[in-house]
């Protein structure tokens, strides 16, 4: 497809320096398809100049190739060819910027004495390609369970498992204990309460069974005679 190329021609390092007086003013022209971009010239830059010079080209084809030219330029005579070097575009299509130094060559059925290499910034951005396509998230890393406390349990979750209720008769549930009820602290006078004054258990009344028996029951010491007499002769298991 066609994209947008971004070019910064950065710099160029041990140019072939022709001037027999004097350093070479050198210069880079970058040619795509019928256009010819130059960068300024570096007068009296010698083999090591820097230019800096940025370019942008829109409707550029992903299969093309880009071609860059250093010459020295003359103020008498015809410029002088130091070098060239080619780049495909294919070669950088995936978004991102790369930052190459490009070794110069002579021209094609030339022979020319070239030598040093440039250095070029070039971003080619396809519309179709993957700098197009929106960058995929991931989901954040679980942290380890071990050794952390258990999630506590917002409004809107599912309830914990809980131990079913205890219920009373017939299914009802069973509620707090009523006073009097069984396991309940007894009332006055329940079971297992102090028996109240009389009834059975009770320390018995006078005169009931148990108690010392009255005078002149059965073994106790027979009555005294009249007036306090010794008992008359004749009675009864007497001598």
């Amino acid at each position: 497809g066609l994209g947008r190329l971004n070019v910064h021609i950065v710099e160029a390092r041990d140019l072939l320096n022709k001037e027999k007086f004097g350093k070479i003013d050198p210069y880079c022209a970058m040619l795509y398809g019928g256009i010819e971009l130059k960068t300024k010239t570096a007068n009296d830059a010698g083999k090591n100049p820097r230019w800096g010079s940025e370019f942008t080209v829109d409707k550029v084809d992903a299969n093309g190739q880009l071609s860059f030219r250093v010459w020295d330029k003359e103020t008498f005579r015809d410029d002088q060819f130091l070098g060239q070097a080619a780049l495909s575009i294919s070669t950088i299509n995936d978004g991102r910027a790369h930052d190459l130094w490009l070794t110069l060559e002579p021209r094609p059925g030339k022979s020319e004495k070239v030598s040093g290499q440039i250095r070029v910034i070039v971003n080619f951005i396809d519309p179709e390609g993957p700098a197009s396509k929106p960058p995929v998230s991931k989901p954040p890393a679980q942290p380890s369970s071990a050794g952390q406390q258990p999630p506590q349990q917002f409004y809107g979750q599912a309830p914990q498992a809980a131990v079913p209720p205890q219920t009373g008769p017939y299914g009802a549930p069973q509620g707090p204990p009523s006073q009097g009820s069984f396991g309940a602290p007894p009332s006055q006078g329940s079971f297992g309460a102090p028996p109240p004054q009389g009834p059975f258990g009770a320390p018995p009344p006078q005169g009931s069974f148990g108690a010392p028996p009255s005078q002149g029951s059965f073994g106790a010491p027979p009555p005294q005679g009249p007036f306090g007499a010794p008992p008359p002769q004749g009675s009864f298991g007497a001598p």
